[in-house]
This record gives structure tokens, sequence and C-alpha cells, in this order.
């Protein structure tokens, strides 16, 4: 009889004097086995991490808090231009409420960038009131309450009270300024109030003297209209009164705001009616500001601004001249040889109908550190009769943005063209020509498969000119854009044929294509600000704001992107866009 220890070492014996074996038996784990390891596994993985995470995250370093939060903000208002500031401020409140160290993170970042909305809906603003804007009295009490709040602030974002501003009447409006002057005075590190701007006409207001007041202010817009009862005369005096009183100067009065700007950077002065200013207001004005990099010239008359205000310009980074009428060919050409121009990173030149086609390949080929160019006019620059200019006629080393927009088409596209053709920009990456009648820019840029958009497609926005008529549109640029595509995809470009011994087997038509293969140039006809008709931002943009429209699928963006509350989405117009 065979043991039970036999029978248990029974496959030892075997294995020890039997050879016939091919493989050598191994032992697998029965299926509970398996699961009694797993469960073991898991409830130590388990275990393990839920004894760190109460030490780990108590232990993180700010700038990991900060770095979540940089993303956050990124996803809702860098992945496109419309943003809803509503559904961030609530993401950030969430956030707050999770932890001890979550709510101090958030808070130095809420309230370093401070979003201000009223309380009503969009189609509620026509009937707003000034009580509405309790978000604002409140954030005023806070920050009286708690100044160690206050010094976080550095921007006040307040695109709702534009629209409030302009839609209450007579005493409601000094009511809405007070107010926000009264949140600016409380804010004694404020570098930008954005979203806010109203004129000033040379008398006193609240907001302007709040503003004049703070130290570290970046940025500032003057909406400039002349006042009923004064008026500014070239050489600075009144016209109602032969007696000189400068507490009553509306020069000095003007120039006392900018006493204390001397971190200020960017400036936009724009004319709203003629006789706001004179030569000794702007030259005084650039004088108290000598950290000003980027400024705005818009749309001030003969008188107020010419040549000799021109060069008296400090060097800047960035500059705007916008309809000043009192500039001449000749003036602008000497600009453009100065010391001033030679620092200039992006110029921009609008409406001013500039007509001596060297003016512009001075500035062109002139400026060495120039990135960003851009021309707005209705006619077209040409050579004098009989002047001979050295080819390629345009050419830039460092020049990556040009936006050229001759509303009448002329030899300054040709020549444009063909520089570009020839590789006198290396550095062009993107160009912007919403006038491109005839398609030369387009044909010397990079092929594009698709430039229209589904909105293009609109019966209002097809506006197609004439050979005596020319329109200046997006819509309708882009729309001829794509009508040259689409043409030159009818025709044939190249075709390869297949022989074997002499007899053609196969024949393939490749269909030719509008633009130049290797080219490094993007053609583009995509506007400053998403959604707006006009190719460059304007001042009218900046003081009206820009709100999406419902009915044009803004409601299903909103839904898609989360956002169930009453639309506040907008296109956020901000100052370094006009530059």
């Amino acid at each position: 009889m065979t043991s039970r220890r036999s029978s248990v070492t029974s496959y030892s014996s075997i294995s020890s004097y039997g050879s016939n074996f091919d493989t050598v038996p191994t032992l697998t784990k029965t299926p509970w086995e398996l699961d009694r390891h797993k469960r073991n596994s898991l409830s130590r993985r388990t275990r393990r991490s839920a004894g760190l995470s109460a030490h780990f995250f108590q232990k993180l370093p700010r700038e990991v808090y900060d770095c979540i939060l940089q993303q956050l903000e990124l996803l809702h208002f860098h992945s496109g231009a419309h943003i809803c500031p509503s559904c961030y401020l609530r993401d950030m409140h969430n956030l707050a409420l999770t932890s001890r160290a979550w709510d101090i993170a958030t808070r130095e970042k809420l309230y370093r960038n401070v979003w201000i909305l009223i309380d009503d809906a969009p189609h509620d603003l026509k009937k707003l009131k000034i009580k509405t804007a309790s978000r604002l009295k409140l954030l005023r009490r806070t920050l009286r309450e708690r100044t160690a709040l206050a010094k976080y602030v550095r921007e006040l974002i307040v695109p709702d009270f534009q629209e409030l501003y302009q839609n209450v009447k007579g005493s409601e409006k000094l009511d809405v300024i007070d107010m926000m002057s009264s949140v600016v005075m409380a804010c004694p590190n404020l570098k930008k109030l954005s979203g806010f701007y109203i004129p000033y006409d040379h008398n006193f207001d609240r907001l302007s003297h709040a503003l004049s007041t703070r130290r570290n202010l970046k940025e500032h817009v003057w909406l400039l209209e002349n006042s009923r009862r004064i008026q500014i005369t070239p050489d600075g005096d009144k016209t109602n009164s032969e007696f000189y009183f400068p507490h009553n100067d509306p020069t000095e009065i003007f120039l006392q705001h900018s006493d204390h700007w001397s971190s200020l950077s960017t400036l936009i002065l724009h004319s709203q009616n003629p006789g706001c200013m004179n030569f000794r207001s702007f030259i005084a004005t650039f004088r108290k500001l000598p950290s000003l990099q980027h400024l705005l010239l818009s749309n001030f008359s003969s008188s107020e601004f010419t040549d000799q205000t021109l060069h008296a310009l400090p060097p800047l980074h960035s500059l705007r001249l916008q309809d000043l009428p009192g500039l001449t060919d000749k003036g602008l050409l000497r600009f453009a040889n100065s010391h001033a121009a030679k620092t200039l990173r992006s110029l921009l030149l609008i409406d001013l109908e500039i007509m001596h086609l060297p003016v512009l390949t001075k500035f062109i080929s002139n400026l060495p550190l120039l990135r960003r160019f851009t021309l707005v006019q209705d006619g077209s620059p040409a050579l004098f009769p009989g002047a001979v200019l050295a080819r390629p006629i345009f050419r830039s080393t460092s020049l990556e943005f040009l936006h050229w927009d001759i509303l009448v088409p002329g030899a300054a596209n040709e020549d444009l063209a063909e520089s570009i053709a020839t590789g006198a920009f290396p550095k062009l990456r993107t160009l912007r020509s919403p006038s491109d009648h005839d398609g030369l820019l387009q044909d010397v840029c990079r092929p594009l498969a698709q430039i229209a958009q589904p909105c293009d497609a609109h019966p209002d926005t097809q506006i197609h000119g004439s050979e005596t008529h020319y329109v200046r549109s997006l819509s309708a640029a882009r729309v001829a854009a794509q009508e040259r595509i689409e043409d030159a995809r009818k025709r044939a470009g190249m075709k390869i044929i297949v022989e074997e011994d002499g007899v053609v087997q196969h024949t393939y038509t490749m269909r030719a294509f509008m633009g130049r293969i290797g080219s490094r140039i993007e053609y583009s006809l995509e506007p400053d600000v998403e959604g707006a008709e006009s190719a460059v931002v304007s001042v009218e943009e900046l003081m009206k704001g820009q709100r999406v429209d419902e009915d044009k699928g803004g409601r299903w963006n909103r839904v898609r992107k989360g956002c169930l509350h009453f639309g506040r989405e907008r296109r956020r117009v901000q100052l370094g866009m006009f530059f």
C-alpha cells in the first residue's frame, strides 16, 4: 500500500528517475489565489495614497497653485476671443471653497485682476438703473474695510459699465462716474482700468482726477471733447476771456493729470471734435511721460496736430497715426529719417492718404526694428513723373506682419507683390490685404484650401464692388479670395503620364492652386477682434465693447462650453490690439 508521503512526493520521484517528459511541468495558481493577491495589492495602494494626501497637498509650494490658476485662466480667456467672465469667476470661487490653501491662492488672483459685472441680463441693459450696480458698491466697501486686499488690485475690468453709462441719462451718468472713481481711489496700486472710457471735455470729473492720483498707472485713454464754454486756440489761450487765470486754463488742467504718471507706457489720444488740443498740450504731455512706449493719435484737425508736432514725438516702440489731415508727405518722410523712428517696432498709418511712394519705402526699409506695419487708405501712392526707384522697391529684413489695405488698386500693389516674390521680406510670416481685388498678393503667399467662413455665406455679406466703386469689407474679401481658390482648382496644373514600352498606361491630372509652394507667408483675412467687420480695431469698438450676438451661434457656443446662465460672453477689446 502506498503511503501518503509517497503519494505527495510522487511528482519528485517521477521527475528524478523519469526522462520521458519533453517539458518540465509548472504549477498554476487557482483563480481564488489570484483574486486574493489583487485584493491585497489594491488595499495596500489605497491605504498608502489615502495616508499621503493629507500631508502631501498641505506642503505644495505656492508656485504649483499659481501654475494651476494660470492654466485655468488660459482655458477661459485664451482659447478664443469670446470670453465669459461669469464662468471664470464661478470656477475660481468653487476652487477657493475646497481648502484653506486654495482660498489663499485664489484670493490674491481674484483681487489682482478684478472683474466687475452687473446684475442684470444683457437683454435688460436698456432698462438698467444705477441701483442695480450692487456688486460695485460691495467691492468698494470691501476694499475700504480690508486694505490688504485693496493693495492686491492691479486691474479693474468693467466692460458692462460702459454700456450702463451709455444707457443712463442726466445725473445717473455722474453717479456711475462717482462710483467708479471711488473704487479707483480705494486701489493704491492700480495699473489699469479696462472697459470703461468716458469723454473728457476739459472740465473737472472725479474719475479723471482719481486716475491722475494712481502713480502706478500703465495705460490710459483720452476721449477728448471740446467744451461748449471753453475752446482752446492754437496758442493755448481761451477765447471767451481777455484775462488769463492759470487755474482756469484748460491746457493747464489737462496737463495736471499727467503729473504722477511716470510709469505710464500706453496712451491713446482720440479727438471727438476739433479744438481739443494744441501744440503745447501734446509736447508737455509727452515730456511728462518718461516711460511712454505705445502711442495712438487719432482724429485731430490740421491746426491741432501738424508736422511740427510729429517731429517732437519721443522714441517709441509702437505708434499709430490715424486720420490726421495736418500731416504731409514731406513731414512723414522727414520723420521716417529721424532718430525717434529708429526704435519703432510697430507702425500703423491709417487714413493719412499718403500719395508719395518713397514715404512708404522709407518707413519699411529704414526702420531696423520694425516688426509690424499697417497701411490703410483709399488712394494708391505712386512715384512722381520721371522718378525712379531701385528694385525691389519695398524691402525689410525685420518685418514679420504686414497689413496692406489700399482700397483703389494701383502700382503700389504690383510693386509690393514683386518685392515679396523676389524675397525682399525674409522674415515676413503674415500678410493681410482686405483690398487685394486682383489677387496679386494672395498669389505670392502660401496656398490655402479654405479661407471663407460660414458667416460669409450670408446674403448680406456678399458685397461686390464694380470697376469704379470698391468696397472695404472683410467678408467680401474672404468670399473673393475663396472664389480665386476655387477657380484655380478648375484649371489643370500638371499632367502625369505613365508609359510602358511606348504605350500610355495612365494619365493623371493635378489641379492648379492659388499661391506659391514654398512660401512661408500666410495670407490672412482675420480681424483684430474676432467677429468684427473691420480688420483693424477702431476706437469706436473700444468705447462700445463687443458683445457676442446670441442669434449668431453665441448661445450654442455657451452651452457647448458649459455656460448655462444668461449670456455675458463678449469679445474683449484690449489696448494692445491697437498696435
